[in-house]
Parts: C-alpha cells; structure tokens; sequence
C-alpha cells in the first residue's frame, strides 16, 4: 500500500491536484452518508420512545404524557434552546377540566301520544359527560334534519323548510355517500354540523 500511495503523487502538480480532490470529494461523501444514517437513527430513537406502549398514547393529564414532556424538554436543554415557558421553563402550564357520567344518571326518553319508550344507556344512545354543567335536563320536540349539514358550495343543505327554534336537532352520522372526500370530511365534522345546528336555532 506504500508505494501506490507515493506512486499516485508523482508526476505533474495538475494530476496531483485532481487527485486530492477526488480524495476529498470522497470523503465528504462518506461524511454526509455518515450523518444522514445517524440522523435517522436519532429519529428513530426519538419515535421509539415517544411511541413505546408504556406511554399509552400519552394523553393530557396522565404520565404517560408527563414522561414524554420531560423528554422532549430534556432535548431542547441538549440543543441549547433558551427557555421561554412558564417561569424560565420550558413547560407551558394549561389548566384541564375533566368530567365523568355518574352511574345510571344518562338518560333518554321518547314520548309520543300515549306511547312512552325509554332508551338503554350505551347499547340504544350515547351522552357524553359535560365540562359546563353539573346537570343537564332538556325536554323538547324533535325534528330529523337528514345529515344535519349545510353545504352552500356543494349545493346542499338539510334545513330548507326547516324550523329548530327550541327543538332537539335528530341527525344522521356522517355525510351523503356522492360528497366529494375532502369536502365531505369537512361539512360532515361534528364542528361544522354543530355550527350549522347552532346558526338554524
């Protein structure tokens, strides 16, 4: 290996000088290839962790979540990031309502004439607890509204003729089979549809 190092430097300064920059050409090369798999490893690294089952989804307010937190905040004090959160810290403190159904205490009701039909919890309807109300009592008339969506750019809308002043707004889930996909995702939204109830009364 000596004497082809030395016998690749002979001869004129040019073909010295290409050959040097080949070298280096070459080795940046193995450099970057280098770095973009230790990247790759370092995000995967990352992933794996965030993702591991023992966090179980992380959700806000559990410790699953606190775990991921600190280590995400533990990165930004590896990169040297200047914290700007609460108190010089690099959390940001957000307070959380939670709300649960107490036992047997959701109910639903269909009155009609002399025919009074009660709804089983769970299997027949589905309430879901409130984060404004200790107690929610309603009683009202019902009116179907199809899909419950108003779709002006697609020509559409579920409340022509339709009067929900002081009534309880009956749905379909979802949206019409023939909406397009990306526009069907967004009128069919529980926020969408609920802005539509809400504007129609």
């Amino acid at each position: 290996m000596g004497d082809m190092h030395l016998n690749l430097f002979r001869g004129p300064p040019m073909q010295r000088w290409m050959i040097v920059v080949l070298c280096l050409c070459a080795s940046f090369a193995t450099a970057d290839s280098n770095s973009e798999a230790l990247l790759q490893q370092r995000l995967k690294a990352h992933i794996d962790f965030l993702a591991a089952d023992e966090m179980r989804g992380r959700q806000p307010g559990t410790e699953g979540y606190n775990i991921a937190a600190h280590y995400v905040a533990s990165q930004f004090s590896q990169m040297g990031l200047i914290p700007a959160g609460s108190e010089d810290s690099y959390y940001q403190e957000v307070p959380l309502r939670q709300a649960w159904l107490e036992e047997g205490s959701a109910g639903i009701s269909l009155d009609r004439g002399d025919i009074n039909r009660e709804f089983r919890f769970v299997e027949e309807f589905y309430q879901g607890p409130s984060t404004t109300h200790t107690v929610s009592d309603l009683s009202a008339g019902m009116v179907f509204v199809g899909y419950g969506i108003e779709a002006p750019e697609l020509g559409y809308s579920d409340f022509e003729h339709v009067s929900l002043e002081g009534k309880i707004a009956v749905t379909l889930g979802g949206q019409p089979a023939d909406f397009p996909s990306e526009e069907g995702a967004h009128f069919g939204s529980s926020r969408e549809k609920a802005r539509a109830l809400v504007a129609h009364g």
